[in-house]
């Protein structure tokens, strides 16, 4: 009995941890984690940061009913979830109509700044097309914006009392999102620095850049 009750309790602790994770990383990327034992300590790594959100949605969240901000929302955040996870990217968090996703966490890959670079592309593509679809179905339907930036960051677990965070800070993650907030006033739906084409260029199919 105290050998089931400790293996239940394995079990349970193992599946609560492996749900937790599941939030941000991939099923793909999970699995690799389970398998290899991966620390997702603090530590300082050179990773992608990509930064999505959507334009003027402060205005509409004033004006929707809550539950067409729900529906807005969800669907957005959905398409972004599966683009990240299928270029092998992580959702560090979600802020309201802001989604922060990383590439190189938890340990750092030659071609971080290529996947990085076709998620945003892709993932343009994809915004586009979904605000196509919701006009088609009457709905409201705004804009967005993606900015990235490739640099040095110190990201992890982050242990505080009763919950535990994972996160991501440093020059990386602010230049990011300075990035996307460039798209308003630039009418852009991606904002990329030279430094993160520069890694990516031989990897990503030649794309006609204006450079500013």
């Amino acid at each position: 009995t105290n050998d089931h009750d400790v293996l239940l309790k394995s079990a349970v602790a193992s599946e609560g941890r492996r749900m937790n994770l599941s939030r941000f990383f991939s099923p793909t990327v999970l699995s690799e984690l389970e398998m290899t034992g991966t620390s997702l300590a603090l530590g300082r790594r050179r990773v992608a940061v990509m930064f999505v959100d959507l334009r003027s949605f402060t205005r509409l969240s004033e004006t929707l009913p809550p539950e067409e901000i729900a529906d807005l929302l969800a669907e957005y955040r959905e398409l972004v979830t599966r683009e990240v996870f299928n270029h092998n990217g992580m959702i560090d968090k979600f802020i309201g109509d802001g989604v922060m996703a990383v590439f190189g966490q938890p340990r750092t890959m030659p071609d971080d700044a290529a996947r990085a670079l076709q998620c945003a592309l892709r993932l343009a593509a994809a915004l586009a097309r979904w605000k196509e679809e919701r006009l088609r179905r009457d709905r409201v339907a705004p804009d967005a914006g993606i900015g990235l930036h490739v640099g040095t960051a110190v990201g992890g677990v982050l242990h505080s009392g009763s919950h535990d965070e994972f996160t991501l800070f440093g020059d990386a993650v602010n230049i990011a999102e300075r990035l996307e907030r460039l798209c308003k006033p630039l009418e852009a739906s991606i904002v990329v620095s030279e430094k993160a084409i520069a890694e990516a260029m031989d990897a990503v199919p030649k794309v006609p850049w204006l450079w500013l």
